[in-house]
Order: C-alpha cells, then sequence, then structure tokens
C-alpha cells in the first residue's frame, strides 16, 4: 500500500514507530482539524508513543483529541483515549467523570452498560485509573460468550452478566 493510500491515523502510527514525533504532532492535529478524532486507530498511536516513553507527549494528544470529541463528538469514541489518559495521567483533572461520561456512550447499546456506569459512579474507584481498569473488565463479557474461568471451572458459556457486581 502506497503511503498516500494510509489514513492519516495510519500515517501517525508509523511516525510514532520511526520516532519522527514531529510527523506525529503535524498529523494529529491535521486529523483534528479534518474532524477525524473518533478514528479507531488514534488509540494505538498513543500506545505507540507510550511504547516509546514518550508519555508526555501522549497525554497531550490524547488529551486534544478527547477534547475535541468532548466538543464536537462522537463522545464514544473518546473512551478508549480517556482509558490511556487514566494510564499515563491519572492526575488529570475531572478525568474520572470524563471517563464515565464516555463510558455511557460507549456502551449505551450493551445490554448492562447503563446500571454498569450507574453502578460505577457510585461504588466505581475515586482514582481514575483504577476506575478505567473497572469500565473494561466489566464490559468484557456479553451474554453468550464463551469463556475460560482461570480459577480451573473449566470453559462455560456467560448467561447473564450483573452490572452491580
Amino acid at each position: 500500500m502506497a503511503a498516500a493510500e494510509l489514513s492519516r491515523a495510519e500515517r501517525a502510527q508509523l511516525a510514532a514507530d520511526g520516532g519522527n514525533a514531529a510527523a506525529v504532532e503535524e498529523l494529529w492535529l491535521e486529523i483534528l482539524g479534518a474532524g477525524e478524532a473518533g478514528a479507531p486507530k488514534l488509540p494505538a498511536v498513543i500506545d505507540r508513543l507510550v511504547t516509546r516513553r514518550e508519555t508526555d507527549r501522549a497525554a497531550m494528544l490524547a488529551g486534544m483529541a478527547v477534547q475535541a470529541l468532548e466538543e464536537r463528538g462522537p463522545l464514544a469514541a473518546a473512551f478508549p483515549l480517556l482509558v490511556r489518559l487514566a494510564k499515563i495521567a491519572p492526575g488529570e483533572p475531572g478525568l474520572r467523570d470524563r471517563i464515565l461520561k464516555a463510558a455511557g456512550a460507549a456502551f449505551a447499546a450493551h445490554p448492562q452498560g447503563p446500571a454498569l456506569v450507574q453502578t460505577l459512579r457510585l461504588e466505581g474507584a475515586a482514582e481514575p485509573r483504577a476506575l478505567a481498569t473497572q469500565v473494561e473488565a466489566a464490559v468484557a463479557f456479553r451474554p453468550g460468550d464463551v469463556v475460560r474461568h482461570g480459577g480451573g471451572w473449566g470453559i462455560g458459556r456467560v448467561l447473564e452478566v450483573d452490572a452491580a457486581r
């Protein structure tokens, strides 16, 4: 595939892999300017920057994309970026509430999504990094999924998900 055929987010991934910070930032600004902040590949760009130990840059870029999504939508697309932001910059002001709001949008169609978000709002971890991990774990399973229990119970099918637990 020629470079011209790659999306901006894919080119940003390649730039991040190559350690080209200037190209990542330039492409990120193009992505935000074009209203593509919800592009599914953006969280992978953040992951690559973190892998390269560029956490400050990753936090700045994730924060910019989240702000754009909060202002223009879709809010659900902000959730994976907020999870990453919670892991690399947990002190970001208002992060807990922002995670819950985006989780509500991201998991509105999940069978237990609204109940889960309400439970986490009341009983979830106060620290954003722990809360993000709780939300991810809570929506990992849906009724009908086949799972293997790590404690030795074997393989089974999820019958129901209780968001209150």
